[in-house]
């Protein structure tokens, strides 16, 4: 019987293991999908875009630029997920997503996956930057007193 006792307590542990998991990928899920991060998120891209240019060539700026960016998601996401879980770091989920990297799939990685990439950073940057010069022409025809 001292068997079945030992599987138990380990079960439990890797149980309590399973449990807090889940919980940090809901509160992840939960903040990335928020309206508030999108819209945090593409203003962040409307305020830093213009310097990006459609070319295969990076320039420091662009790295300094998506240092700020990858610092203001690290401190969103550290900062929801402490009101969340008490006693929580960020390098608990750096730890799990290292770990269970292979394991790991769906949307909520998907996307933290593309938060971290320079180049869907700078393809994000790019196309923000085209949206915003088109807006830019039509209300410039809008003030002209042209039709569109």
């Amino acid at each position: 019987m001292s068997d079945e006792e030992e599987i138990f307590c380990s079960h439990s542990s890797d149980s309590k293991e399973d449990d807090e998991s889940m919980r940090m990928i809901s509160v992840l899920e939960t903040i990335l999908f928020d309206e508030k991060f999108q819209n945090l998120l593409d203003s962040f891209y409307d305020e830093n875009c213009d310097i990006f240019e459609d070319s295969h060539e990076n320039k420091i700026q662009y790295t300094e630029t998506f240092n700020k960016y990858t610092k203001t998601i690290e401190d969103i996401i550290e900062k929801q997920m402490k009101e969340s879980i008490p006693g929580f770091k960020l390098s608990q989920l750096e730890k799990f997503m290292s770990a269970k990297q292979d394991e790991l799939g769906g949307e909520v990685f998907d996307v933290l996956y593309s938060l971290s990439s320079f180049e869907d950073f700078k393809e994000q940057m790019v196309a923000q930057k085209k949206i915003k010069q088109q807006s830019n022409k039509s209300l410039d025809l809008q003030m002209s007193g042209r039709k569109l």
